[in-house]
């Protein structure tokens, strides 16, 4: 949490300086993972493990703020308390869209827990920390590319839509590649992360495993299209009703299915968001797979003055 708060990552972002990002985090993460082979040796090194995982964390925080204060010359300053109102009261929908999807991200396990037993919790956790963590590689794309479209949503629809088309089939490739691989490496990937014992996550990673092809394509049309337009609070109010859905499907399905269900949960929740959004844009005329882009208009992202 502290180191969270610590490094300023919402400051490189807006001036799309990912190098920054990704060096600092990198380097942290190697030297923890160097650390975790030099300092674990036995189960009882459980409290070293934790340590060296708040020091990657408070570490890198500190780094981004010295980077930020000795390279980008930022000066650092106490806003006033009617600041802070102004800025938290500018940003209360996306505020409200991410404890939205704590509750279909972070709360499955909580839920099993309360419907089945520890067992069931185990196998299905299992599984979803693999599918989160491959889903955590597609993310950062997303939010690499949303301060520029962002800024170029003002001044020009059709760079916006020309570059989120081509988004689409990158990201929507690289999703589909990564949901095969998962499905049918389920077996494989379970026995070598999780051991043979494991055998009923083999299910359940290869229900969520299309995730990574729809989670790819909803965060181009939700973070590169609908955010850059303004139109931030329906992006809340679909997470906000998908938050409300994910619980009752996985009240319908868990008492059957146990960990099955609540994959299928997730996958049906998150299926959800990206037809809903989809269908948002075409109604607004702002999908790019709709939309006829007129391609004698300039398309740089970076100096497009259309």
């Amino acid at each position: 949490a502290v180191g969270n708060m610590l490094f300023p990552n919402w400051l490189f972002l807006g001036l799309e300086r990912m190098k920054a990002i990704s060096v600092i985090n990198m380097s942290m993460r190697a030297v923890t993972t160097a650390g975790v082979f030099i300092l674990i040796r036995n189960p009882d090194d459980y409290l070293i493990y934790a340590g060296l995982l708040s020091f990657q964390w408070v570490f890198a925080g500190i780094l981004g703020i010295v980077f930020a204060i000795v390279r980008l010359k930022i000066r650092i300053s106490i806003p006033k308390p009617h600041e802070i109102f102004q800025v938290l009261s500018r940003g209360w929908t996306l505020f409200l869209s991410n404890i939205a999807q704590s509750i279909y991200y972070s709360g499955n396990s909580f839920i099993l827990g309360m419907l089945t037993n520890y067992t069931v919790v185990g196998y299905y956790s299992a599984a979803e920390k693999i599918t989160l963590s491959l889903l955590g590689l597609f993310r950062p794309v997303a939010l690499a590319v949303y301060p520029r479209l962002s800024r170029i949503a003002s001044s020009s629809k059709n760079t916006v839509l020309f570059w989120s088309r081509r988004l689409i089939f990158v990201m929507g490739g690289l999703g589909l590649a990564a949901s095969i691989t998962m499905f049918f490496g389920a077996p494989l990937i379970v026995k070598i992360i999780l051991g043979s014992g494991y055998g009923p996550s083999i299910i359940v990673l290869q229900v969520l495993s299309v995730l990574p092809f729809i989670v790819a394509l909803s965060d181009v049309l939700s973070i590169q299209i609908m955010l850059p337009f303004s139109k931030d609070k329906f992006y809340t109010m679909i997470r906000v009703f998908t938050a409300f859905l994910h619980i009752l499907i996985a009240l319908l399905l868990v008492p059957k299915f146990n960990e099955a269900g609540m994959a299928a949960a997730l996958v049906s929740s998150q299926a959800f968001i990206l037809i809903s959004t989809f269908l948002c844009l075409s109604y607004w005329k702002l999908s790019p797979l709709h939309y006829k882009i007129d391609e004698n208009i300039p398309h740089s992202p970076v100096n497009s003055k259309t």
